[in-house]
């Protein structure tokens, strides 16, 4: 099966061996007359690999990480890279946290949801996609890969901030450049196996370091965390913005 869609403002053109993976690109679907900029293919090979480390194996599923990875692979030559975080806006502003799975970036931006109200909106939980393909702006982007809780929407934000979450006491957040930040995004961006791809990746990783603020958050899962980002990366008032 072949089928288009748009992600991050990418056409690609999408061949599935299941006819259920189609699925999940549903919210991100477009007309099939197009020029894709990206073709991307499923073979049985992909599904193997994918199965030997250790996932769920339903084919759908397997097929479907195996297009995130080739599209991961791809991303860098068209302006855009893969992000491990989530991603949201608030009043037309993007904001990336990032962090290893089980640090508490779902809780977190859940939490933001539910204290400052509807001016939040989910991007995506787990795989939003960065897009250096505007001249003005870093945009923050949604894709259908978005974790056990499915948090996306095909939309798109101007990226203001990221914060990387690291477990603490304290609710502390300060900025971090050169070595640390570099560190730290590394970890949660997909560096391809391609040596052109992710020299690629690099370059456009120091772009985002040069126009982007970068910081890190010790927290815990409570509303004072959400109060030191919030203020931190927007510049409002957390007591003015929240949701009483």
């Amino acid at each position: 099966m072949e089928f288009f869609v748009k992600i991050a403002g990418i056409s690609i053109k999408i061949k599935t061996i299941f006819p259920e993976t189609r699925k999940r690109f549903q919210d991100y679907e477009c007309s099939e007359n197009i020029n894709p900029e990206i073709v991307i293919e499923t073979i049985s090979e992909d599904l193997i690999r994918e199965c030997r480390e250790g996932r769920d194996r339903r084919g759908e599923y397997l097929e479907s990480l195996a297009l995130l990875r080739k599209l991961g692979e791809r991303f860098p030559e068209v302006e855009c890279i893969l992000v491990h975080g989530a991603a949201v806006a608030y009043r037309n502003r993007g904001y990336l946290f990032a962090a290893p799975s089980g640090t508490g970036k779902s809780t977190h931006i859940l939490l933001w949801r539910k204290l400052l109200g509807d001016n939040v909106k989910i991007i995506n939980g787990d795989k939003p996609v960065l897009s250096f393909r505007n001249e003005n702006d870093i945009l923050i982007c949604g894709s259908p890969w978005a974790g056990k809780e499915g948090w996306q929407k095909n939309c798109m934000a101007p990226l203001a901030g990221i914060c990387i979450l690291r477990q603490g006491i304290s609710n502390r957040i300060t900025g971090i450049s050169g070595k640390k930040a570099v560190e730290g995004l590394l970890r949660q961006i997909y560096l391809p196996r391609d040596t052109k791809a992710a020299k690629k990746t690099l370059e456009l990783l120091d772009r985002l370091l040069d126009r982007i603020p970068v910081y890190c958050l010790e927290c815990d899962m409570s509303e004072q965390a959400v109060k030191a980002s919030f203020e931190k990366m927007t510049g409002f008032v957390f007591e003015k913005e929240r949701v009483h």
